[in-house]
């Protein structure tokens, strides 16, 4: 990898100041010019630099040398929002996932306030401190820290999260406020699903983007309510333009965690099994639980 994630301290006169998150880039910078990697990299950290608000992660600074750089954030005690839900050890009710989400809403709201869209709305750029409060930060480097999840395009020259894209972000390059919300919904299913992989079991990318292309959306999982459901399915319509606003979605999730307790939810450690939907009636065949309890599925298609 290029980069890790390390903790660090900010010290003024030799006296520690503040606890740090840091994206270190690990590889040397040899040369005058900063790679095509490092120089997107450092854009992307710099698009919310000037921001302050309850769900955005800002950046503290940014230091390094002529070899060397390192991306410094506000320390978040528990990490990074996917790893927090995908921990096995760690339990949530449904509606602590929701309140997570609703969060991540509030953000991409603030930021659509701002007329400014994110382009990589997903767990993974989440982090969460030791309050619960999750905090939407730039996708720096997440590619290379995450890159199950990323696939390189090379006509774009860069990195793409083709699992949370937008139709009309995979064909023709295309985001605003509205492609921010399909990849919302997509992060919803994430934590509600613990961390599960998108259409985990299309392996390859083309056939991830054809799926998408084709019409497929992700099924719903036993955890989550048809209500819920139901909002994700209009994050998810075709036409950009038929989605909901953030707003109008970062409300109808209050209402809903306004309505509901603790209780009416099952643990969402045990995951349920569910199937991907076609929006003109086709359907994936429905994943099953194996043995060990992990998801298997076909992609094989049948009528509905």
């Amino acid at each position: 990898p290029l980069s890790q994630l390390v903790d660090g301290t900010l010290q003024k006169n030799g006296t520690p100041v503040q606890k740090l998150i840091i994206k270190s880039v690990t590889e040397s910078l040899q040369g005058h010019d900063l790679p095509t990697w490092a120089t997107l990299a450092l854009t992307e950290c710099l698009r919310l630099r000037r921001f302050k608000h309850n769900h955005i992660l800002s950046i503290v600074g940014i230091g390094g040398n002529q070899h060397k750089f390192h991306i410094l954030y506000p320390n978040m005690t528990q990490g990074v929002l996917k790893s927090v839900i995908s921990d096995t050890n760690k339990d949530f009710s449904v509606r602590q996932l929701l309140g997570f989400s609703q969060q991540v809403a509030e953000g991409i709201n603030f930021l659509s306030s701002k007329d400014v869209t994110h382009k990589d709305v997903a767990a993974r750029n989440g982090m969460i401190d030791e309050y619960s409060v999750v905090k939407l930060c730039d996708a720096s480097f997440a590619w290379d820290l995450y890159p199950d999840e990323y696939v390189y395009d090379s006509s774009r020259e860069r990195y793409l999260p083709i699992r949370w894209m937008a139709p009309e972000s995979l064909t023709d390059g295309y985001y605003d406020m509205r492609t921010d919300v399909w990849s919302f919904a997509v992060l919803v299913w994430e934590l509600l699903t613990r961390g599960c992989l998108p259409f985990h079991e299309v392996s390859d990318s083309a056939g991830v983007s054809e799926y998408i292309l084709q019409g497929y959306i992700l099924g719903r999982p036993d955890t989550l309510s048809s209500e819920v459901y139901e909002l994700l399915r209009s994050c998810w319509c075709p036409e950009n333009e038929s989605r909901p606003s953030i707003g109008t979605v970062s409300r109808t999730l209050s209402d809903i965690l306004e309505a509901e307790d603790d209780q009416t939810y099952a643990n969402a450690g045990d995951l349920a099994s569910f199937e991907h939907q076609h929006s003109s009636g086709l359907a994936a065949t429905p994943r099953q639980h194996n043995s060990d309890g992990n998801f298997y599925s076909t992609t094989k298609l049948s009528r509905v």
